[in-house]
């Protein structure tokens, strides 16, 4: 229970940074968007997928050993060998996240929540029993090392390191920030990316509870490799 509200405060505090950056971005783009002159533009309006809403699961049927896709609303064209067939359908073990311009696989059973909020400030994340992936998107310019060097204060002197880390996604390796927190028997270890977008930037806060002897969870190890497989920026 210690742990787990260990790890319950550790969220707090990144989520309320990342409220302040939040605040920090809009001010910036108002500032910007008071100093553009007006124009006389065409606006297009697009319909606006919502973000909010958790991804669904996907599913498909089991006949005969082959797999046939199945979508809400759709028909399904069965094989020509399905008559008497036996039929099973089966959930797929992993949801598909592409809100933000990104798009990555995670397993079903992670939690999802969203924060949207602030205009034009998108947060998310997705928490398993040990590992959680924070995806953050802002209007300007954010970079990994400044998130990183404005958590080191907020867990307490002396609490917390700073380091570099690097992860592959898409066959890409991208570097970033370490901070590893230890608070009394808990260590929590955050990998913070950030990306510059075609509007805006990106931050990844990966994070997980270290095992007693400063090891990486097994939930985390699996769920970094799936994100190294799965993550792509769509926009």
């Amino acid at each position: 229970m210690k742990l787990f509200k260990f790890v319950f405060v550790l969220l707090l505090v990144t989520c309320s940074l990342a409220t302040v950056f939040a605040e920090e971005a809009n001010i910036t783009v108002e500032a910007v968007k008071d100093a553009e002159p007006a124009k006389d533009t065409e606006v297009t309006r697009f319909v606006e997928v919502d973000e909010t809403v958790e991804p669904s699961d996907s599913y498909h049927l089991s006949i005969n050993n082959q797999k046939v896709p199945v979508f809400t609303d759709q028909d399904v064209e069965l094989p020509a060998d399905a008559a008497n067939a036996k039929v099973r359908l089966v959930v797929a073990p992993e949801k598909q996240f592409t809100y933000g311009g990104v798009s990555l696989g995670y397993p079903r059973y992670f939690t999802f929540e969203s924060d949207l909020s602030e205009p034009e400030v998108k947060l998310w994340s997705l928490s398993g029993n040990k590992a959680v992936l924070m995806i953050q998107r802002y209007p300007v310019e954010m970079n990994h090392r400044a998130m990183a060097e404005q958590l080191l204060p907020s867990f307490g002197e002396g609490n917390s390191t700073l380091s570099e880390c690097e992860i592959t996604l898409n066959n890409v390796k991208t570097a970033g920030s370490l901070v590893v927190t230890t608070i009394g028997e808990g260590t929590i270890a955050q990998e913070i990316y950030s990306f510059e977008m075609k509007a805006g930037s990106l931050l990844l806060i990966l994070q997980d509870t270290l095992e007693p002897a400063g090891k990486n969870s097994g939930e985390f190890t699996a769920f970094r490799d799936q994100l190294s497989k799965t993550f792509k920026i769509t926009r």
